[in-house]
């Protein structure tokens, strides 16, 4: 496990995920090491190789919750990059149930509601995230200003924009 987040860290992914791949031979219910496969595959551009190894980790994690909320964001990210966006949304919905606190997650949440057309949900889970973060998370209120003018297309998206306010 350990040469396989060496190299994750150092930027080569294939040979992390043929590491990861070995410590999962090895060891099929270790969910840390399904994790990092999942995101190596990822990287790798191999968003089926990503949703495989996020979704053994979050099988795993049901009754050891480390890598859960990180391994449904992961997948709902390869899920939304593959192009099924409802599949993602259920996932960060999950996220934002098991992390109510976390901003950023929220802000992930609103891109895909926003995405996929729901506007109104979009703009709630924007306030939802600025609420959290009291307006002092430079990192979060960034990416919210940045999905709002995403979204600020046409009037209509716009709604969420004040509702987020």
């Amino acid at each position: 496990m350990h040469e396989g987040l060496r190299q994750y860290d150092g930027g080569d992914m294939a040979i992390a995920r043929t590491k990861f791949e070995e410590v999962v031979a090895a060891n099929p219910g270790d969910a840390r090491a399904w994790f990092f496969l999942g995101k190596a595959a990822h990287q790798l551009g191999d968003m089926r190789g990503c949703i495989g190894g996020t979704s053994k980790s979050i099988e795993l994690s049901e009754s050891e919750q480390r890598y859960l909320v990180p391994s449904l964001r992961w997948r709902a990210m390869c899920h939304d990059k593959a192009g099924d966006t409802a599949a993602a949304l259920v996932d960060m919905q999950r996220t934002t149930t098991i992390a109510p606190g976390d901003a950023m997650l929220w802000v992930e949440l609103s891109g895909l509601q926003c995405k996929s057309g729901a506007l109104e949900d979009c703009g709630v889970s924007l306030r939802q995230a600025r609420t959290l973060t009291g307006g002092k998370n430079q990192d979060v209120l960034t990416r919210i200003n940045d999905l709002v003018q995403f979204i600020c297309k046409d009037d209509a998206a716009c709604k969420a924009r004040e509702s987020a306010r």
